[in-house]
């Protein structure tokens, strides 16, 4: 038995092999598929940091209505978001959010990473916004995982998580600790 399969894959790896000789183009075809792939996961990680940018630009301007209007849009209707206070749906997110009184003094992101499987996508980042809340100063790190699908050509986030970064920022090792056990 263990002859046969060796033998079959000798004969796929010739016939292969062949084919590739044979058939003009066809190495050409295999790396224009490969070179796809990798465009359209450069072109969805520039679409969602778009996203991101825009979110960040309208939380900015201090415009509530249009924040609130644009979270809506890139928000999945299963939308859940996941913090230290707890798991909420998209209506109790935005009843949360809603019922707090934040002025944005500064809004930034860094440290972003999107990782792409098809039409789903991974965007981890730090946000370093500054704002006033029920008129108290508020700076806290913040990272954030967003996971978000594509569905009739659009990116919605479907899941959303929040962490206070505790460490004191002058503690934290810039980049990132992580990044130092991170395979290059």
């Amino acid at each position: 038995m263990t002859k046969l399969l060796i033998l079959c894959a000798v004969i796929l790896v010739i016939a292969v092999s062949i084919l590739i000789y044979v058939v003009p183009g066809l190495p050409r075809i295999i790396a224009v598929a490969e070179m796809t792939e990798t465009t359209d996961a450069t072109t969805a990680k520039r679409e969602i940091r778009g996203i991101l940018e825009k979110y960040y630009e309208i939380a900015r301007s201090n415009d509530h209505e249009a924040l609130k209007k644009f979270s809506e849009e890139i928000s999945a209707s299963e939308y859940q978001y996941s913090s230290e206070i707890g798991v909420m749906d998209k209506t109790a997110t935005f009843r949360f959010f809603d019922s707090l009184e934040v002025e944005f003094l500064s809004a930034e992101f860094d440290d972003l990473t999107i990782q792409i499987h098809g039409n789903t996508a991974i965007a981890k980042y730090r946000d370093v916004s500054q704002i006033s809340s029920n008129g108290n100063f508020v700076k806290i790190p913040m990272r954030f995982t967003n996971v978000w699908l594509k569905r009739d050509g659009k990116w919605r986030i479907v899941a959303e998580h929040s962490s206070e970064i505790t460490a004191p920022r002058e503690l934290l090792p810039n980049p990132p600790l992580a990044d130092n056990f991170a395979e290059n």
